[in-house]
């Protein structure tokens, strides 16, 4: 952990047997002083907090990871919680950011869908990207783009049809789901605190601005669910979405 992470990069950072992931915890990352020449896999909650930030200030970087989520647990315990700190909780008194109580089981996790629960099988869902975060909550999160999802690339051209399909299996009564694309909130939807549910959105390429979407979900006890982006490889000039509200409008509207 002190090797200079131009170490680190050189060492490990094109072997097909590690992965690096950008965490979020005692430090943001630096990248105004050290630009590497991809990130693969970034930390989009930990015990820390949720860091959505994060995400977004990777994809303007020009950045594609995948997502993923951990506690920040350092004894190998899969889906361990951190240690108890009596100066964090649910919400934190010194960062004040929604956090989770410690208690076995609990933490934030990363979920892969693979086709079988193989170590070849879930490395390769990683490589590809097919990856969500959550606070903690065991939540499934589908977002399809025609036959792509999420953490695919999909090419569109001007006047294409978009046809997403999104669909959440939920563990407590549904907020909220916002369709997140660029730096905009593309669409929210109301499910109705409803547990299973599912929509489709028939856009135009023209409707979507920036280069990338994802599904943010809310559940009504305060648990997220991010899911890994779908990149958009476009010609076209993407719409300004000066009309949109920002990617974060959910947390100014609720003053955070």
């Amino acid at each position: 952990m002190r090797d200079p992470i131009e170490s680190l990069h050189e060492r490990y950072g094109e072997r097909d047997d590690v992965l690096l992931q950008v965490h979020i915890g005692g430090d943001p990352p630096h990248w105004d002083l050290y630009r590497p020449a991809r990130e693969r896999f970034l930390e989009v909650c930990s015990g820390f907090g949720c860091a959505e930030w994060l995400l977004q200030e990777a994809l303007q970087l020009g950045y594609e990871p995948g997502v993923c989520a951990a506690s920040d647990l350092h004894l190998g315990w899969m889906g361990g919680p951190r240690s108890v700190e009596t100066f964090r909780g649910r919400f934190g008194q010194k960062y004040p950011m929604r956090q989770r109580d410690s208690a076995y089981g609990t933490g934030p996790l990363t979920a892969i869908e693979a086709p079988e629960l193989t170590r070849e099988s879930l490395w390769a869902a990683i490589e590809a990207r097919h990856t969500a975060g959550t606070s903690g909550a065991r939540m499934i999160l589908k977002l399809h783009l025609g036959e792509a999802h999420a953490g695919d690339r999909v090419t569109i051209h001007p006047g294409d049809r978009v046809d997403l399909r999104l669909a959440v299996h939920a563990c407590a009564p549904l907020s909220r789901v916002d369709v997140i694309a660029g730096v905009h909130r593309l669409h929210c939807c109301d499910p109705g605190g409803a547990l299973d549910w599912s929509a489709e959105l028939a856009l135009s390429a023209a409707q979507i601005p920036g280069h990338w979407i994802y599904l943010r979900v809310e559940q009504a006890d305060g648990e997220w669910r991010w899911t890994s982006p779908l990149y958009l490889d476009r010609a076209d000039e993407p719409a300004d979405g000066r009309d949109m509200p920002a990617w974060n409008a959910c947390a100014l509207e609720a003053g955070a």
